[in-house]
């Protein structure tokens, strides 16, 4: 519930997993189905409304394998819709190509009053803020509350805190357990930099480069968690964000090395990515569950997929 003073303003339930089922105000009801990241749950909605008339105001949202919304889909039009790299969505075109809506964020996540062109120059926002919900990836903005759905708990972009606490604790990182990051003008990665630590096997030379044992071989990073080091290796590199978790697995004699990912290239296939599941929301992200995710996240792993030139590593001293 919503309160001012003695006033509802807003009802909404709350189901299993802290997923919001439905949401009430004046002469509407609105149902939700929000566990996005499980491919069952969009067959669960195309059957629902087989058969019968669709609800008036019935919104579909185009995903791929991941959380981009790509289209949005109403009885009246179809919207294709642009993301940034960070996968935030920032414009929306209808069929004929126009554009219906654009909008910017601060770094908090605040819907920014106005934009600059490619020349610098301010220009206005373009549509209404709730035709495209979706803000930062994995927040989802409830428009009669100002609020960001963030599966577990809900997000205020006017005060850059959380209304709930951390569901995992201090073991976010955050002490405030209601904190968003301490200071996001320095709490972020423009180049996609991470440093990250390896202990190398014996038949990894530094002066050779790293590269993964199977490049393209395609293997899920489920997979590669659980079974990496078996069935002939993948395409990724296994690394972590902590050097005391590579400190924990080194062996006598074993080197350590460590690297940004800025500095990966492509492997000799042309692939080139990192996949960050060093944290829980990362992890749960790309769709680790069980065994996966606990161990993705307690070793902080940080997968390459690419190629780290020799000069680019260094040798760590491990003292013991």
């Amino acid at each position: 519930f919503l309160w001012s003073g003695n006033t509802l303003l807003h009802e909404w339930e709350v189901g299993e997993e802290g997923k919001r089922k439905l949401r009430e105000r004046a002469g509407e009801k609105a149902d939700y189905l929000l566990k996005i990241e499980e491919k069952a749950d969009q067959k669960a909605r195309a059957d629902a409304v087989k058969g019968s008339v669709p609800p008036n105001g019935l919104i579909t949202w185009v995903f791929q394998d991941d959380f981009i919304p790509r289209a949005k889909l109403t009885e009246e039009d179809a919207y294709s819709i642009i993301s940034d790299y960070l996968g935030t969505p920032v414009e929306a075109y209808d069929e004929e190509g126009k554009k219906v809506w654009e909008r910017g964020l601060d770094i908090y996540g605040r819907v920014k009053t106005s934009l600059k062109d490619k020349f610098g120059r301010t220009t206005d926002l373009v549509g209404e803020d709730g035709f495209i919900p979706f803000r930062y990836q994995g927040q989802y903005e409830d428009v009669e509350t100002g609020l960001y759905y963030n599966r577990f708990r809900y997000y205020d972009p006017e005060i850059g805190q959380y209304t709930q606490q951390d569901p995992i604790g201090l073991a976010g990182g955050n002490p405030t357990i209601y904190g968003y990051v301490r200071d996001p003008n320095i709490w972020i990665d423009p180049w996609g930099l991470i440093e990250v630590f390896r202990n190398l096997r014996p038949d990894e030379i530094i002066s050779e480069g790293l590269s993964a044992r199977v490049p393209g071989r395609g293997m899920s990073v489920a997979g590669h968690i659980m079974n990496g080091t078996k069935h002939n290796g993948s395409q990724f590199i296994s690394t972590t964000t902590d050097i005391n978790v590579a400190m924990k697995w080194n062996n006598s004699g074993q080197t350590m090395v460590r690297f940004d990912t800025e500095d990966v290239i492509p492997d000799i296939l042309g692939n080139k990515s990192i996949v960050d599941v060093s944290n829980p929301t990362n992890a749960r992200n790309v769709g680790l569950g069980g065994r996966s995710y606990s161990n993705a996240v307690s070793s902080k792993e940080v997968l390459i997929e690419g190629k780290v030139p020799a000069d680019k590593i260094e040798k760590v001293s491990c003292i013991r």
